[in-house]
């Protein structure tokens, strides 16, 4: 009771009272679902439907076509109804967003409050980028969707009824992994901030006769006919924010895992069709034969499953994915030998291994490993924990944990925090860089934990329930998994977030002594200030994009002109066939041409912004023929967010740096406390500030300390900067190099526990993933417009192709060519000439149509390219001013800079475009491939700006041999039509005579010729008659 007491007194002390569960607070809930036909007006989705999918993932990864029968309507809208079909399609899914507060009528009666109080869900979108991008260029995309209000298709007697809120599920090419986060537009109840898991199952398929069925294996129908409480945990393994679906194996007695697509929010009971024993043996090959699946690990598309020695594998149907992807290669070696017994230790702290060590007498048994490549920490386990910060040439005890556990399994958060399980299921937790571990639970403080969970309504604390497993989501939690049973004996699989720093806060009040002060009208009590400062935050911190390299959009549904402003299924299939287009225009933007205006939605609107007053104008007054409006504005590219917060992540190019300073305040806490003593202002001097890095050799960081006397604070200024020695050039997004930066307030571990709005959180140490190499979302692209101007300014002239193509311009043979390139930031929206050095090279192309292009070899491109080549007479195109001071690669290669770019084209006699004949009567034409780069030539990035594009070259003259048969054919064919000509104007009446005459001659002997044989007829005597056929005419016929 003495623990029960204090944790309720802690739960009021950090605003976390029990009156949440009288008040009935609400959280948000999402689940995926369809629509029905958008003509129809109807809806599929009920609050009350069960989950539209098996495993509540995405198990339809083909798009929709009925979206653009509603497109086609949108007339009298801003949007190009005569875009291509492929523009505009739908989604498999909707988003469909509920306030779930207990019993259905409250959730309920709370969403209908919500939407007249002006409380509207926002859903934050990330779409993870695979492990092998299948995009030239990486990148970290979000989305920001405005849900949409749409009634339940349900019987009603009312004009506001049973309601959700909707908004479209994109699916992207590339990406089967998706972090769906919901947070409220700030009106109306205050509902905190929910992150869901929404991923791919590429596992279910579905029949010819419209049933789901499981690939490798069938659904169980129940949890409690194969579950039994009291089994083991086990480990949960997976590929850390890249497998859709996770597996979790150990079911005693049968071949079956739990598999979710959602991170355990819904799971199903699978029974995996494998065979129990080797192929083509009677008997298996082991002495204890055991049907229960002991490993799995999942991948992002496959699932490896062993049973006994049997290891079996899975492919799944992820059509958004490129399955045919180069195998990681990575090695990792142990410098050093372990010691034979676990070292006595001094306190709390790390032992250090060394050869004088003093040794024990519980001899050191391992049981496995983890590798933390962001903070290069190595982790060893099994009856003692051991950790690394050199690849195995050292390591150190953790002197924490007790000699006489095993650990079972160990999860790490990639974070800076680890947890392990042990055989007697004991939950230890930990930070990198702090030198004890904590018991999680059993502990003081998961009584008070669990307790006031159950009394706050939780059934999963009440129930009878055993531990399935722990990890660590997307968003870095600490979640459990357990198998609970209800008093019906129903079973169910729940997971359960563990705040492990409220549990310790509680741990470490229940264990602290305190001291009670009674004053006149109340009695109070205090606890000894253990944490070296009163508070502190993040200050002058910049704007996060440019650093953590988030292209965001935001998005809003079509405006409908009622009061409550509800949604129809036809403007909810309007806000999918945009949002589809939206991303096939961010698609289309990642170019190798960039446009003249740097926004991807740019060409979107670029022919109805002369029209936006008048849309502005039909949209206010809600005049429309479908009865919804499209927004110009709603479809837009976020480049800089409103709110500056620290980012996730940084990502420093060469010799770039990121700068914050951090605000520590020591105080008095005289209105917070009722000390006798409390803490004087001058107690700044206790406060100090350390930064350690994984790797100093690349990063450097300087801490600058600034006393604040008056407010009896201190402020430091912290600068992260990259040294410039990272090895090479990359592709932006690619080969980055990982490292942790950890600030540490000295003094501070365990101790500081602060209320934030997401609970109670430890204050004193932060973590800040650095990544060096090539940012994502830096790209190069052919500056086509400034080319073009150019090259026209330059040449005093610029002949267009005969066809124009306005995406490809063409470029006139005899003319100089200026290429320039751009330097676009897709994050931050900025755009800048390129300026540094580069080699161009054409490495591809084709005569007449980009149909006959082909790329060259790389002996090809040498001949065509180099000019240690050029006594061959194969280059295609040489440098206009060639001096002594052109720099020129070993391979010859013309290094070329920004603004120095004149290029002549040559396309000699043995080169690919040399030569070529002339069809019809139009000049020849080329389409060059051309590829840009600046690796290993300009050094002032990590950046390997890999570019290429199609050139189009037109008006190419004749080779000279070629030339001169034309013009011998020409001038032997003129010269014939003269002699012609002239014979016949002046021979021609003496010819026509002569040619008149003999045509009379031959008619007058045929005539003659014809009276003759008529004439002898009847001179023949009785054996000859003459006879008549009308077909034959006058013939003569024998009758002897």
């Amino acid at each position: 009771m003495w623990t029960l007491h204090v944790s309720l007194i802690l739960s009021l002390l950090y605003g976390r009272g029990l009156g949440g569960a009288a008040r009935g607070e609400c959280e948000w809930g999402v689940r995926l679902c369809e629509i029905g036909d958008p003509l129809n007006l109807t809806s599929t989705c009920n609050f009350e439907s069960p989950l539209t999918t098996l495993s509540g993932g995405i198990e339809v990864q083909q798009f929709s076509t009925k979206v653009q029968d509603i497109i086609k309507t949108l007339t009298d809208q801003p949007v190009n109804t005569q875009e291509s079909t492929t523009s505009y399609l739908g989604f498999p899914y909707y988003l469909r967003i509920d306030l779930l507060c207990g019993s259905k009528e409250s959730s309920k009666r709370a969403i209908q409050e919500a939407l007249l109080t002006g409380l509207t869900p926002n859903v934050v979108l990330t779409f993870q980028e695979p492990v092998h991008p299948i995009r030239l260029k990486s990148q970290r995309l979000q989305i920001i969707l405005t849900t949409a209000p749409l009634l339940d298709s349900v019987p009603c007697d009312s004009d506001l009824c049973q309601l959700g809120w909707y908004a479209p599920m994109p699916i992207l090419n590339g990406s089967v992994v998706y972090r769906v986060q919901v947070v409220s537009n700030g009106q109306g109840q205050l509902v905190p901030e929910r992150s869901f898991a929404v991923n791919v199952n590429g596992y279910v398929r579905t029949t010819d006769k419209g049933e789901t069925k499981i690939s490798f294996g069938t659904e169980m129908p129940a949890l409690e006919d194969m579950m039994v409480l009291g089994s083991p945990s086990r480990p949960l393994w997976a590929v850390v924010q890249s497998s859709p679906i996770l597996i979790l194996p150990g079911i005693p007695g049968f071949k079956a895992v739990l598999m979710t697509a959602t991170e355990f929010q819904h799971t199903s009971p699978i029974e995996v069709g494998i065979e129990s024993c080797w192929a083509g043996s009677l008997n298996c090959p082991q002495v204890e034969f055991s049907s229960m699946i002991l490993e799995a690990i999942s991948t992002e598309s496959s699932l490896f499953i062993r049973q006994n020695q049997l290891l079996h594998r899975f492919v799944g149907n992820f059509s958004l994915l490129p399955l045919r992807a180069p195998p990681s290669d990575n090695n990792f070696h142990l410098g050093d030998t372990f010691p034979k017994y676990i070292p006595k230790g001094s306190g709390d702290s790390f032992t250090v291994v060394t050869k004088t060590q003093e040794n024990g007498t519980v001899t050191l048994h391992l049981r496995g490993m983890v590798f933390n490549p962001i903070s290069a920490i190595l982790y060893i386990w099994g009856n003692a924990l051991l950790c690394s910060q050199d690849q195995g040439m050292s390591y150190l005890f953790f002197n924490g944990f007790p000699l006489d556990q095993m650990i079972k399994y160990f999860t790490l958060s990639y974070h800076g925090e680890f947890a392990f399980v042990t055989e007697t299921e004991e939950l230890w937790w930990g930070q990198e860089g702090v030198d004890q571990v904590m018991r999680v639970r059993p502990s003081l403080g998961w009584q008070a934990f669990s307790s006031l969970q159950a009394l706050k309504g939780d059934s999963s604390y009440s129930m009878t329930h055993s531990l399935l497993t722990v990890f660590y989501d997307w968003d870095k939690q600490l979640q459990e998994v357990v198998y609970t049973v209800d008093s019906k004996g129903k079973g169910s699989v729940v997971k359960r977030e563990l705040p492990v720093p409220e549990i310790l806060s509680y741990s470490h009040f229940s264990t602290t002594p305190r001291k009670v002060h009674h004053l006149e009208s109340f009695s109070a009590f205090s606890f000894p200030l253990t944490c070296p400062f009163f508070w502190e935050h993040m200050a002058d911190l910049p704007h996060p994009e440019p650093y953590n390299r988030i292209q965001q959009y935001l998005t809003r549904p079509p405006l409908v002109p009622t009061s409550l402003g509800l949604q129809t299924t036809a403007s909810l299939a309007t806000y999918q066939g945009l949002l589809h287009h939206l991303l096939h225009l961010h698609s289309d933007y990642i170019m190798d041409i960039g446009n003249p205006v740097h926004n991807p939605t740019w060409r979107w609107w670029k022919d109805k912004v002369i029209y936006a007053d008048y849309y502005f104008y039909m949209a206010s007054n809600g005049v429309s023929s479908t009865g919804f409006n499209v927004e110009m504005g709603g479809y837009s590219r976020a480049y800089m967010s409103s709110e500056i917060t620290f980012p996730d992540m940084v990502y420093l190019d060469r010799v770039s740096s990121f700068s914050f300073s951090i605000y520590i305040a020591c105080g008095s806490a005289k209105h917070l406390s009722v000390e006798e003593k409390p803490r004087e202002l001058s107690d700044i001097n206790y406060i100090w500030l350390s930064a350690e890095v994984s790797n100093n050799h690349y990063i450097h960081v300087s801490v600058t300390r600034n006393e604040l006397l008056n407010r009896g604070a201190v402020l430091y200024k912290v600068t992260v900067k990259d040294r410039g020695l990272f090895p090479g050039q990359v592709l932006a997004g690619e080969g980055l190099l990982a490292f942790n930066l950890l600030l540490r307030v000295s003094s501070s571990e365990m101790k500081c526990y602060q209320q934030k709005d997401q609970g109670i959180g430890l204050r004193g140490l932060h973590r800040v993933p650095i990544y060096i190499g090539c940012p994502p979302g830096n790209r190069l692209a052919f500056d086509i417009t400034t080319t073009l101007e150019k090259c026209a300014y330059n040449n005093k002239r610029y002949f267009n192709c005969p066809k124009p193509d306005p995406i490809m311009p063409c470029f006139y043979y005899e003319d100089l060519f200026y290429p320039f390139f751009l330097i676009q930031d897709m994050v931050s929206g900025e755009s800048e000439r390129f300026l540094g050095s580069y080699t161009f090279k054409v490495v591809g192309g084709g005569a007449y149509s980009k149909d006959h292009i082909r790329l060259y070899t790389p002996e090809e491109v040498l001949m065509y390219n180099s000019l240690n080549y050029s006594s061959q007479r194969t280059l295609v195109w040489m440098f206009e001013d060639m001096d002594s001071s052109v720099n020129i690669t070993k391979e010859g290669f013309v290094v070329m800079h920004g603004n120095t770019n004149n290029i002549r084209w040559m396309c000699q006699g043995n080169s690919p475009c040399g030569n070529m004949a002339a069809q019809s009567l139009e000049a020849p034409d080329y389409y060059f491939v051309v590829e840009v780069s600046n690796k290993g030539i300009d050094l002032s990035t990590y950046c390997d700006y890999a570019l290429r594009f199609i050139l189009h070259v037109h008006g190419f003259p004749l080779d000279p041999s070629r030339g001169l048969f034309y013009m011998l054919m020409t001038l032997a064919t003129i010269v014939g039509i003269l002699v012609c000509f002239i014979v016949y104007n002046c021979c021609g009446p003496g010819l026509k005579n002569l040619l008149k005459a003999a045509y009379q001659a031959t008619k007058h002997k045929s005539h003659a010729e014809h009276e003759s044989n008529v004439s002898l007829a009847p001179s023949i005597g009785d054996g000859v008659h003459r006879s008549r056929d009308s077909r034959q005419g006058l013939s003569l016929t024998s009758t002897n």
